[in-house]
């Protein structure tokens, strides 16, 4: 089922794939470059104009930049030398978005509603300190998972109020194999040096799009190609990854950790005889890889063995820390079931990868407060994840949701609704009225980065870089660091477990915990792997979360959607990707209405067909669907209502790729 990009292309399976993620700024109304141009202009020119050092806060990178303020606004922006992705350049539009929330609201009638009163900040942040004083301890704190220094503190406050639990809202679609890393390694936080690596072997990550550092991403593409280092992907669809790869080996749906197995098998193969650098940690690996059944994997993933053989031998040319030559390949795997992690794990062990300074896993110092931060809260049994919320929701009586909106972005988000229905009290914080907002008995209105000083992790001393607000507060608006500090002194919080007054005091507090020196820890049962279940429907439902619309988020922005779906031509709208045998079967064509149905729920899409996709599965992007908001609330529904939550029984991780849907005909 190997199918070459080469040959893809001249099958005329895709039109206008030449789109690529390195051109998604210029495929903006205007491109990047008349971004910058109007940047320059002299539209202001009666107005005084200031450059101000700022950074873009939508993901973790805090990539840094330049702010053009010409009077009173904001107009445009200048990349740092880093460079930016097209999220960036929305900081404008996004200031004065009428989505925005600007003042604090109070419930007025039936949660859900919408129906809220304006309410002066300082009697907002009175209703918020009595509403934690009477909840205590059954209070949970879900905070975003920023760059932000300033919700490091808002999850400090929350473990010293002893709220239980204080949880970061993952996006697990974004993430690499952590929980398997972690029993192999005793360390939870790694990066892919891909840059700098012999080649990418991706399985079943489009990482061109879910990279968690999009910049980064694209850079790390240009220098795999300028130095024609082998890029593959393995995977059931041809999306934006595949698209960009030097090979496409097409499998079935959830069999993309076999392959990896398949390839380690390979390797040990290729490799017989000769010494894996006396790794003792990998011998019962190799023991086990040795009995490993080829061809009943051939049989169940459809991806040849003569060709795996091919990539085996580039493999052993290229090298690792336990082969001949200097550059290893990378093997990319998400964040699903433990025993597909740990098929990834597997074969990064195999190649050296792991730890590796330059071009492969490698360790990432984690930032804490270097003071001793506690409460009853750290008693508390940990949750695994912040979908065990539901679960435990008997034990919560107030939900502290801090700039996440689990309403749309889970799966099955009318769990999340039903529980903010339920529970006593809801506190959001939050730039724009969204799906979780509605449901608040307290909105408080956050300021945007451009507006707050604050401090971002982005650098390896250990030291937060201060950064100064490019325009003031605007009154009614609360920062995050702010908002943690004044509601830590109005509970008379003690200073044993929450000792800062200002934010400068908590950045000075800030110290690396540097990854232990703990060998590598693998077993036969890495390789223990068994198919996985779906649940009822006819086709697979498989998942995109496009570049510029990480987290599920980012469709209340017009340049935006613009850039969503462009392999497709397709905007503004949920569309289902349907194969084009499967639509002459269904009696399908493209633009026609269809219900896509779960047992979890229905959605309504638009049909485009797609021989990217297999007959045996559809496909939808993540992040449309919003049912508010000035340009997000469009036709078409949130493919995150198909999802029944289903969890790893050991990670507790969501899985969003085990389910099944049926589709029909409006």
């Amino acid at each position: 089922m190997e199918l070459s990009r080469r040959k893809l292309f001249k099958a005329g399976l895709v039109t206008g794939a030449g789109a690529a993620l390195l051109q998604i700024p210029k495929m903006m109304p205007g491109g990047a470059q008349t971004f910058d141009q109007l940047a320059q202009t002299d539209l202001h020119r009666d107005l005084p104009e200031e450059w101000l050092p700022s950074v873009c806060a939508a993901c973790a990178a805090a990539c840094p930049l330049t702010l053009r303020k010409v009077g009173e606004n904001i107009v445009g922006i200048k990349p740092g030398n880093a460079g930016v992705c097209a999220r960036a350049y929305t900081i404008p539009q996004e200031l004065v978005h009428p989505d925005r929330v600007r003042t604090p609201l109070k419930r007025t009638g039936e949660r859900g509603k919408g129906a809220f009163q304006p309410l002066k900040l300082d009697a907002a942040l009175a209703a918020v300190a009595d509403i934690l004083r009477r909840s205590g301890t059954k209070t949970a704190f879900v905070v975003r998972e920023s760059a932000a220094l300033s919700f490091m503190l808002l999850r400090a406050l929350g473990h010293a109020i002893g709220a239980a639990p204080v949880l970061t809202d993952e996006w697990t679609l974004s993430q690499g194999p952590v929980d398997a890393l972690e029993q192999a390694t005793g360390w939870r936080h790694w990066r892919y040096d891909l840059a700098n690596a012999g080649g990418v072997i991706a399985f079943g990550v489009d990482w061109l799009q879910t990279h968690p550092h999009p910049v980064e991403a694209q850079k790390a593409f240009a220098r795999l190609r300028d130095r024609n280092a082998p890029i593959i992907f393995v995977g059931p669809r041809f999306n934006l990854t595949a698209m960009r790869s030097h090979e496409w080996l097409a499998c079935r749906v959830g069999f993309e950790p076999l392959v990896a197995l398949m390839l380690a098998h390979l390797l040990v193969q290729e490799r017989s005889g000769a010494q894996w650098n006396s790794i003792k940690s990998i011998e019962p690996l190799t023991a086990a890889l040795e009995r490993f059944d080829l061809t009943d994997a051939e049989r169940k993933t459809g991806v040849s063995v003569r060709r795996l053989r091919e990539v085996a031998k580039m493999i052993t040319s290229r090298g690792g820390a336990s082969l001949p030559a200097p550059q290893s390949v990378l093997c990319l795997g998400g964040r699903g079931r433990l025993p597909d992690q740990w098929a990834i794990v597997a074969l990064n062990a195999l190649l050296g990868n792991i730890g590796k300074e330059t071009g492969g896993l490698t360790p990432l110092p984690d930032m804490t407060f270097a003071s001793t931060v506690g409460g009853a809260g750290r008693d508390a049994p940990p949750l695994r994840h912040v979908e065990d919320l539901i679960a435990r929701g008997r034990d919560v009586e107030t939900f502290i949701l801090v700039g996440v909106n689990p309403a749309f972005t889970s799966p099955a988000p009318a769990r999340w609704r039903d529980a903010l229905k339920r529970v006593k009290n809801v506190v959001c914080l939050t730039s724009l009225m969204d799906e979780t907002a509605m449901f608040a008995d307290i909105v408080l209105p956050l300021a945007m980065p451009a507006e707050r000083e604050d401090a971002y992790l982005t650098n390896a001393t250990g030291t937060p870089e201060v950064v100064q607000a490019a325009l003031p507060t605007p009154t009614g608006v609360v920062s995050p660091a702010t908002l943690a500090l004044e509601l830590a002194q109005r509970l008379n919080v003690p200073r044993e477990v929450f000792p800062w007054n200002t934010l400068a005091e908590a950045a000075k507090d800030v110290t690396i915990r540097q990854p232990p020196n703990d060998a590598l820890r693998m077993t036969h049962q890495a390789i223990d792997w068994t198919p996985p279940k779906f649940r009822d429907g006819t086709f697979h439902l498989l998942l995109e979360t496009p570049v510029t619309l990480p987290r599920a988020e980012g469709a209340h922005l017009p340049y935006l959607l613009t850039t969503v779906g462009p392999h497709l031509r397709e905007w503004w709208t949920t569309w289902v990707e349907v194969n084009p045998e499967t639509a002459h079967r269904l009696h399908l064509h493209d633009k026609d209405e269809v219900i896509v149905e779960s047992q979890a729920g229905a959605i309504r899409a638009r049909v485009k067909t797609f021989p990217g996709v297999p007959p045996d599965a559809v496909c939808l992007p993540l992040g449309l669907g919003h049912r508010l908001g000035a340009f997000a609330q469009q036709e078409g529904g949130n493919p995150a209502e198909l999802v029944e939550l289903q969890q790893d029984e050991q990670t507790r991780v969501p899985l969003w790729d085990a389910q099944k849907v049926n589709i029909r005909r409006v």
